[in-house]
């Protein structure tokens, strides 16, 4: 006796519209049957958040770079500034769902920056053509900067 595994697929959509989503589905001794549907994509969700603090030395990976988590964005831009107001790192580069691919390693021209506060900037367009309007802070403003504290 075995159990029938029901496997879960999922696609994330870039964009609104009606889709043609087909399943064929194969038994034991190789016949197929195929089910058809139309979806029909009404608004894809987005989001952004941007950490506060990270550490390029810890033995965490996720905590070794500043990079925002985020999905469903068609174009984004990411500046992070020293005290000096000289851009320390930028990127605009996401994967296909729209994430953001590369994040600040805490070196600025090939050497470790110094510990303190910097300070990042973005913008970004989500998949649905609405914009990021910012990080949500305790006062209830959004912001489309803040600071970043690089640990060492």
């Amino acid at each position: 006796s075995g159990a029938n595994a029901t496997p879960d697929f999922f696609h994330t959509y870039t964009d609104t519209g009606t889709y043609q989503v087909q399943l064929i589905a194969t038994n034991i001794e190789g016949c197929n049957d195929t089910l058809s549907r139309q979806v029909r994509i009404q608004g894809v969700p987005g989001y952004l958040y941007v950490p506060n603090a990270f550490e390029p030395d810890h033995s965490k990976s996720e905590l070794k770079y500043f990079r925002p988590v985020g999905s469903g964005m068609a174009a984004y831009s990411i500046r992070v500034f020293n005290k000096w107001g000289q851009v320390v790192w930028q990127s605009t580069k996401l994967d296909a769902e729209g994430a953001p691919l590369e994040g600040w390693d805490g070196t600025f021209k090939g050497q470790p920056a110094p510990q303190g506060v910097y300070v990042w900037d973005i913008d970004a367009k989500f998949f649905d053509g609405s914009e990021w309007k910012g990080m949500k802070y305790q006062t209830g403003t959004r912001k489309k900067t803040g600071p970043i504290h690089l640990i060492r």
